[in-house]
């Protein structure tokens, strides 16, 4: 009897722990592959090399606008919102945008017809490896102000951009290197309201700051332009690894689009591999443990968010384990 009442206790417990990992099924990085996205990211680079990216006198912000503007056939309304009442000296510009994004458009569907689709829509960056994407950008919009006629204001934009870039990405190791400890083995205390962990919300702010793209999809590719998919590209590249396999390395990842840390731990490209901790969106603990290929994996303590331990012990292949 008490043999079955342990059994029934064990078998409710793994269900409860389940539970959880389903609900951070959607924040680990089985699918975060950059080899998939090698052939796609080369495919719109080639979009844009193969074709001059549209441009007008218009702020990037209102490209968008302008794109639905000539979908919508130019209507007054549409047009009158954009440039206002006076809007027929910029109608055959505005038009050429619209025929340019439509070409490039038809260009990226033939393109990517002919490479095989990443398993995943969405393709995500860590920390590290956001900052060197904008670094990338930035150094290579540099040499663009440099060119005649020489823009000095735009010389000491970007020079003034990079420096702070480098700055965050220098503070950033620092920061993991302390919270994950020497061989990437999590020596450092990195739980909820611990100053490792405040210090790298700190600087996850700072990477906020600098725009940069964390989470790259195929269907918002437009949001890439001619130079930085060809930066992404590169950086895609590194991941992967001259050899096809990337070296291990600590990382941070962040929540989209905000300065919290989402994990902190060791990666094998973009996917967390090693040992690491996943954290709920308000901070909690959720994950400490063993990672592999984006699954939790081995040994680790899956946590509610109360902080109540869910399951300790074997996980295989983000499930708990027997």
């Amino acid at each position: 009897i008490a043999g079955s009442i342990v059994g029934e206790i064990g078998s409710s417990g793994k269900r409860a722990a389940r539970e959880v990992c389903k609900l951070l099924a959607e924040e680990e990085t089985p699918f975060n592959r950059a080899s998939e996205w090698l052939g796609w990211a080369a495919a719109v680079k080639e979009v844009y090399l193969k074709h001059r990216a549209p441009t007008a006198e218009l702020a990037s912000s209102q490209e968008n606008e302008a794109l639905r503007c000539a979908r919508s056939g130019w209507q007054t309304a549409c047009t009158e919102h954009l440039f206002g009442q006076d809007s027929s000296p910029q109608q055959s510009e505005l038009e050429r945008i619209g025929r340019d994004r439509r070409m490039l458009e038809d260009e990226y569907k033939q393109a990517i017809s002919s490479v095989p689709e990443p398993e995943s829509n969405e393709l995500r960056l860590s920390g590290s490896e956001a900052l060197r994407f904008k670094r990338g950008v930035a150094e290579a919009e540099l040499n663009v102000c440099k060119m005649p006629p020489v823009d000095n204001e735009c010389i000491e934009a970007r020079s003034e951009e990079l420096k702070v870039i480098d700055a965050v990405a220098a503070q950033l190791r620092r920061a993991v290197s302390q919270a994950t400890g020497k061989g990437g083995r999590m020596a450092g205390d990195v739980k909820e309201g611990s100053p490792s962990l405040v210090l790298l919300h700190k600087i996850g702010d700072l990477i906020r700051e600098q725009h940069v793209h964390d989470v790259i999809r195929q269907r918002s590719w437009r949001t890439l332009n001619a130079v930085s998919a060809v930066i992404l590209d590169q950086v895609l590249q590194r991941s992967v690894g001259a050899r096809g396999g990337a070296e291990p390395r600590e990382d941070v990842m962040l929540f989209e689009g905000k300065g919290l840390v989402q994990y902190v731990g060791s990666f094998r490209g973009l996917r967390y591999h090693g040992q690491g901790t996943l954290y709920y969106a308000g901070g909690e603990v959720a994950y400490t443990g063993s990672w592999q290929d984006g699954t939790m994996h081995g040994t680790g303590v899956l946590r509610h968010r109360s902080g109540k331990i869910a399951w300790k012990g074997r996980f295989d292949e983000g499930w708990p384990s027997s």
